[in-house]
This record gives structure tokens, sequence and C-alpha cells, in this order.
């Protein structure tokens, strides 16, 4: 028997899988692929925010597209400090990092990292925007 897709969909053929076919239908089954998306330039690093509370929005980003997580460093510390996400594509840090130079590294939804070491320098202002040539 051949079933019309809001028959499938009816009997519950959509929940066998991403891969499903109904019979009867002329083409191959789809299944979604993930293609990488493709930006021209570096990663981009927006700052907003305060003292005490910093607020990176990171944009650009090829390949995943998206951000897991993100650390901070200034220029006079060894340690990696995790960022929070905020919402979207912000990220935050409630220490205070107004105008020293920073580090940033970046993992993403992919799981590769990397690092943008002194991206920041010393002396910014709330506002700017800060483009590497480092790209995912």
């Amino acid at each position: 028997m051949v079933q019309s897709s809001e028959a499938a969909l009816r009997h519950g053929a959509a929940g066998l899988g991403e891969d499903w076919c109904v019979q009867g239908w002329h083409h191959p089954c789809h299944v979604p692929e993930r293609v990488p998306c493709v930006r021209k330039g570096g990663v981009r690093f927006k700052i907003a925010g305060h003292d005490y509370f910093n607020l990176v929005n990171v944009f650009n980003v090829a390949a995943a597209g998206s951000i897991k997580s993100m650390d901070v460093k200034t220029s006079n510390s060894d340690a990696w400090a995790p960022m929070g996400r905020n919402w979207g594509a912000n990220w935050q840090s409630l220490a205070n990092l107004t105008g020293k130079m920073l580090s940033f590294r970046l993992t993403n939804t992919d799981g590769q990292t990397l690092v943008f070491n002194n991206i920041v320098p010393a002396g910014w202002t709330f506002g700017q925007t800060f483009a590497s040539k480092l790209q995912f």
C-alpha cells in the first residue's frame, strides 16, 4: 500500500528518524546534510559593557558557525578564565578587563579550538571591534 506524506505523518512515520522514506515517492530519501559555514576574513570580536561586566560578541565564525566555549586571558596572566554565554553569540566576563591586552580561546561546536593571542590591544574602549586573521 502506498501512503501519502500526510498519511505517513498521521501514522508516525516521521518519528522513525531522519532517513525514513514513504513508499511510492519517486525520489530518494533525503537526509539533511551539514555543510560548513564559509566566511571571508577572520573571526571578529566586539566588546561592550562596563567595568566588571565585559560582553564580547563573537562573529564571522566559519566551519560550524557557532562557539561552544570561550576563555579570556590578560597579558599579565598565564591563566585562562572561562567566559559564560550571555545570549546568542555574546559571551560575558565579570572580571575587570577594561583597557588590558586580551587573548581569547574559542572552541567551536565541532570541537576545534583556536587561540587569538593579544587580539585586543591595551587601551581598548567599549564599543570597539577587533578583527583577527584566524578562522575555523
